[in-house]
């Protein structure tokens, strides 16, 4: 069971202390919801703002097995990389892992779910639960601007791989067919 809010600000350093494995059955009377986000989107966002700006790797960085201290790979060489990373820095498993494994693998534990592009649609839901207006802003958004077309297709390939398992929980939202298309439009219209 999740510890009480102790005034942490920082959203990482409270979840990473205080919370374990929560059994969400023991809330039934309460409302249960999800934000989901499209998982290559996600991987890009967050490899903008944590690698990036935020320079969460920390000084390591993956070169032929050997750990390199000098700047942060590029965001194809961190793709093909993934799950080295994601096993040696617990920030990076946070950020980049499937988004599954936080929602145990189960949307039923949810009484909604709301896709990324919808947060308005869970402002709404919440203005009608506790009566006042709930502002979300989007606040993790800095990093160098870069959109989907800074993939390469073997990096995009492997990265559909590796979120595989939230295609399939997530396929009432995203499909990587879809996912493949909005992605060659996005070369294409850069190539013209």
């Amino acid at each position: 069971m999740a510890k009480k809010y102790t005034g942490q600000k920082n959203i990482h350093k409270y979840y990473s202390r205080n919370v374990s494995v929560i059994d969400l059955s023991t809330y039934s009377e309460y409302y249960k919801f999800a934000v989901v986000r499209e998982p290559v989107e996600r991987f890009v966002s967050a490899y903008r703002n944590r690698i990036l700006l935020n320079r969460d790797l920390k000084g390591v960085r993956k070169i032929n097995s050997i750990e390199s201290a000098s700047s942060p790979p590029s965001i194809n060489e961190f793709a093909m990389d993934l799950e080295w990373y994601i096993q040696r820095l617990p920030i990076v498993d946070e950020h980049f892992s499937p988004q599954g494994e936080r929602l145990g693998h189960n949307l039923s534990i949810c009484d909604e779910i709301f896709p990324m592009e919808r947060l308005c649609d869970l402002e709404e839901k919440l203005v009608q639960i506790v009566g006042r207006r709930a502002h979300m802003p989007r606040k993790q958004t800095g990093g160098p601007k870069m959109g989907l077309e800074v993939l390469s297709r073997e990096a995009l390939e492997k990265l559909i791989t590796f979120y595989e398992p939230d295609y399939v929980l997530l396929a009432d939202y995203y499909a990587p067919d879809s996912f493949r298309e909005k992605y060659y439009k996005s070369r294409t219209s850069k190539d013209s």
